[in-house]
C-alpha cells in the first residue's frame, strides 16, 4: 500500500486522482440534507469532473 499527500483544493485534486481509480467514495456527512448533498462544491465537482465512478456515502443513522 502506498500513500500520497497531496496540496490543493479537494475538488480538483481528488477529479485529477480518479484518474487512476475504478470507484471515488466519498462521505455526504452526518447532517447532510438533500439540497446540501445536491450542492455541495466538492460532491458536485467529483459528480461532474471524476474520470471513474463516484459513490456518494452516507453515515446510517
Amino acid at each position: 500500500m502506498t500513500v500520497d499527500v497531496v496540496s490543493g483544493p479537494a475538488g480538483p485534486v481528488l477529479a485529477q486522482q480518479s484518474r487512476q481509480a475504478g470507484l471515488l467514495v466519498v462521505g455526504a456527512g452526518s447532517d447532510t440534507t438533500f439540497e446540501e448533498l445536491r450542492l455541495g462544491t466538492v460532491r458536485l465537482h467529483l459528480l461532474h469532473h471524476a474520470a471513474c465512478p463516484v459513490l456518494i456515502a452516507r453515515a446510517d443513522d
